[in-house]
């Protein structure tokens, strides 16, 4: 027998919609990133990144992606539906301006026409070769205050960060900057390698999708593993 319409059936709450998870990527387009094939491995990577996202069943991932090079950090890709998304390569050129890029990404997390207010907690990706500069493309400490900033907003504080430094360049001080970025130090990865990064991004791809739907599974091999330093 048929209920009618209206009826009890029609009464059941429906389930909440999952909720997106938001993964923004930073990434370091200056002119060093074109030295050793970095600028390369990170465009492909990136290509690997999307296109596992757009595939995950779990759940959407909303992903965007900040550059920051020239003299500027911009929305390199907006944060859209991953199975959306289309990859378009980086150029690298110019200075680090990495406070910017830190200030850009807490601005995207606190815009909801871009992330829903109603959201997973986000991942931030940092991925770099060299201490942040000015404009002048000398070494500055601005990324201290608005990595402050970044850190003290409500979903910038939530969010899981990662990072990796690329290249055999990276200074102490640059790998410091890195280190201060992460919400725990076993998510900063050393690429001295440049092809590690892709092995970076594997990993990041696995740790972001097993946190899809609720609660991160145990990753399928430890970041440690990455490492070039013992």
């Amino acid at each position: 027998m048929h209920e009618p319409t209206g009826g009890p059936a029609a009464d059941r709450p429906r389930a909440p919609a999952a909720r997106p998870l938001p993964v923004l990527v930073l990434a370091d387009v200056s002119s060093s990133m074109g030295e050793w094939g970095k600028i390369d491995i990170l465009n492909s990577s990136m290509a690997t990144m999307f296109r596992a996202f757009a595939g995950e069943q779990a759940g959407q991932i909303l992903v965007g992606v900040i550059t920051f090079g020239g003299t500027v950090a911009q929305v390199h890709v907006r944060p859209t539906p991953a199975a959306d998304a289309r990859w378009n390569a980086m150029t690298p050129s110019g200075v680090t301006p990495m406070d910017q890029a830190f200030d850009l990404a807490r601005e995207l997390l606190e815009d909801e026409t871009a992330i829903p207010r109603r959201r997973s907690r986000p991942w931030l990706i940092l991925c770099s070769d060299g201490h942040p500069t000015g404009p002048d493309g000398y070494a500055s400490d601005a990324w201290q205050g608005a990595l402050d900033r970044l850190l003290s907003s409500p979903q910038g504080r939530r969010a899981r960060r990662l990072a990796v430094s690329i290249g055999p360049d990276v200074t102490a001080e640059a790998r410091a900057v890195l280190a201060a970025f992460v919400s725990d130090q076993a998510y900063l990865v050393d690429a001295e390698n440049v092809e590690r990064v892709s092995q970076f991004f594997e990993w990041a791809t696995h740790t972001v999708t097993s946190d899809v739907g609720g609660g991160i599974r145990a990753p399928s091999f430890d970041p440690s593993d990455l490492a070039d330093r013992l």
